[in-house]
């Protein structure tokens, strides 16, 4: 059975991202977040997304080895998105759980759970355009730590990886 999945936004995202007439004091506060809209590209399994810096781009896996990259015209929303590519990684994981780009969009790493909780490295040729990924054969068991991660972010200067 295939599982539509919505993707909801709020406006704590238009918070986060955007418009310079939103208060300081305003910014990274949930309780702030207003319903705006939500939208279903009706693929199966992803749990996790990643936008690019500029919001122009948008990535998340599905449970079939695949990930998935939206264009979008208009910064950060959803609605003005097509999928613009799709790549097929099950060669390093049937089970894609989450995808981050470095800043410059050059990297990608992908965490997967079918072959031992992996994260994967991979190289982009072509800034922030995912048919440009090459796997640079490095991977990291996180099985120790976590039997059964979900997600993970890198800080800002990619230091440490949570």
């Amino acid at each position: 059975m295939k599982i539509k999945q919505l993707l909801l936004i709020f406006g704590l995202t238009m918070l986060l991202f955007s418009s310079t007439t939103v208060l300081a004091s305003n910014q990274y506060k949930i309780s702030n977040a207003v319903y705006i809209q939500e939208h279903a590209y009706g693929v199966s399994g992803p749990s996790t997304f990643a936008f690019s810096p500029t919001g122009e781009h948008f990535y998340y896996p599905n449970s079939s080895g695949i990930i998935h990259q939206i264009n979008l015209t208009e910064a950060y929303n959803l609605s003005t998105g097509s999928i613009f590519e799709t790549i097929n990684i099950s060669s390093q994981e049937n089970e894609p759980r989450s995808i981050q780009l470095n800043f410059d969009g050059t990297k990608a790493f992908i965490l997967g759970y079918s072959n031992g909780s992996n994260l994967y490295e991979y190289n982009l040729t072509t800034q922030y355009n995912i048919t440009s990924i090459v796997y640079t054969g490095t991977n990291i068991s996180l099985v120790t730590y976590d039997s059964e991660p979900q997600d993970f972010v890198f800080t800002n200067n990619g230091t440490k990886l949570f």
